[in-house]
């Protein structure tokens, strides 16, 4: 391998970076356009929620798999591709006419996703030695979560200057951007020669299981959603089965047999993702439906917690390339607790700011596991096993953000019984709220001690 020089270095970054701040594009300006898309199509609301459901079941198919092929056949023939993909699948979106054929757009995007999400962390790690990683990471995580703010002010003002069509094109010119200076910059990087032959039985098994139970979890508290639960970890079971037989699996079970860093970095961000994706749904919940605040001054607070996240993510990367990560993730997550336990407390009369505190706490608390949470998992595998390593931590998040709702859909449904949202007392439904954060922030205290467990910094490069 020809090692990299610093201007290497910086124009991969860049590279990565703009491609990072691409991917929630494809998201969150399209959360803002889908009641237009619903009313256009003249589909119902339910339909309308797989506009958003469909783009994140099939990332988490196969991010995965392509984890595994990027580590066969290059992280950067896979990077680019995505980047094609996405320019693709976003314009075929934007000249949809149907609700099917924009469906079927939304799930090639969500596949050009899982393409970006299994090499983005993967090829910084790679181009940048162990004792700059953290720095390199905090920066790419930065620009996710500044396309994560972005996106719904961009998603709002393109839909009310061009239409709802028109939103699916945001991702398109800092795609092309990425996908150009990526051919011309970025160079074929090493790879594994162990084994060409990819696992087509751990993929098929480990898409089935993910459907099952993205799909269940969104489902709960329903027979149909505890009967899907049910069959995806059946499925994953006999697919961690198949997987330790496997010359070249999809999944590497060793890597959390044997890896006691890995598997408790990934556990701990497991409960993270379930526990923080709750936020925005609870808080507007509590914000709109108890206290009557309105949806614009609901919106300001809300974007306290990824302005936190912006603002912290570069620092507690480059911070944990000299101080032990699991010391600051775990920290994180003790924050993540005390924003949860404050948020818990609001009730009817309790003043914006509480409820901005509580929020502001949830954002630096994860700004600070984040970023050295990933750099503990990505300096504790092998080079050849980067994006592999990648995806897992993507697939962790997105189903860690799935079972998170369907969690407090389970508490909401026990608290509340079938009674519809506008019939439910207030104070009911306060203290309804108040339980799903304490159980969010349950997640982080059980999240806090699997970071803990990991043990010290033990790299592997």
């Amino acid at each position: 391998m020809t090692e990299k020089t610093e201007a290497d270095r910086r124009r991969l970054l860049f590279v990565v970076v703009i491609a990072s701040f691409t991917t929630p594009l494809m998201i969150a300006p399209v959360a803002v356009g889908v009641p237009a898309m619903a009313g256009a199509l003249h589909v119902s609301t339910v339909t309308a929620t797989w506009i958003m459901t469909i783009f994140f079941v099939a990332s988490a198919v196969f991010v995965l798999p392509f984890g595994r092929l990027a580590d066969v056949i290059g992280r950067r023939r896979v990077f680019a591709s995505g980047l094609a993909l996405c320019v693709l699948t976003s314009s075929l979106a934007a000249f949809a006419d149907s609700v099917l054929l924009l469906l079927v757009a939304r799930s090639l995007q969500g596949i050009a996703a899982a393409m970006l999400y299994s090499t983005t962390n993967a090829l910084v790690a790679a181009g940048f030695p162990p004792a700059r990683r953290g720095a390199a990471i905090g920066i790419n995580v930065t620009a996710i979560y500044l396309g994560l703010t972005a996106g719904p002010l961009v998603g709002g003002w393109v839909i009310e200057q061009f239409g709802w069509q028109s939103v699916f094109l945001c991702p398109v010119p800092l795609a092309l951007v990425s996908l150009l200076l990526s051919m011309v910059w970025l160079t074929d990087d090493e790879h594994s020669t162990a084994s060409t032959r990819f696992d087509y039985a751990g993929g098929v098994l480990f898409g089935i299981a993910i459907i099952a139970l993205l799909v269940g979890f969104s489902w709960l508290p329903g027979a149909q959603g505890w009967g899907l639960v049910a069959l995806g970890l059946a499925v994953a079971a006999v697919f961690v089965l198949v997987e330790t037989r496997q010359p070249a699996p999809v999944l590497e079970v060793s890597l959390f047999l044997h890896n006691r860093t890995f598997l408790y970095s990934c556990s701990s961000a497991f409960l993270s993702y379930a526990s923080m994706f709750t936020v925005t749904y609870l808080v507007s919940l509590y914000l709109q439906s108890v206290t009557g605040t309105g949806a614009s001054r609901s919106g300001l607070i809300l974007m306290i917690q990824p302005l936190m996240m912006t603002l912290l993510s570069p620092v507690a990367g480059r911070l944990s390339d000299r101080v032990e990560p699991r010391t600051i993730a775990s920290i994180g997550m003790a924050v993540m607790f005390v924003g949860f336990v404050v948020l818990s407390g609001l009730e009817l009369s309790s003043s914006l700011l509480r409820c901005g505190i509580g929020v502001g706490l949830i954002g630096v608390g994860f700004a600070l596991f984040s970023s050295p949470n990933i750099n503990a998992i990505m300096g504790s595998v092998e080079r050849r096993q980067f994006s592999v390593a990648t995806a897992t931590v993507a697939v962790t998040r997105l189903v860690g953000q799935s079972f998170g709702m369907g969690l407090i859909t389970v508490v909401f449904a026990l608290a509340l019984g079938p009674l519809a949202l506008s019939s439910v007392p207030v104070a009911r439904l306060n203290a309804a709220i108040g339980s799903c954060f304490l159980v969010a922030g349950a997640m982080c205290a059980a999240g806090m001690f699997a970071s803990l467990a990991r043990g010290p910094r033990a790299g592997t490069d």
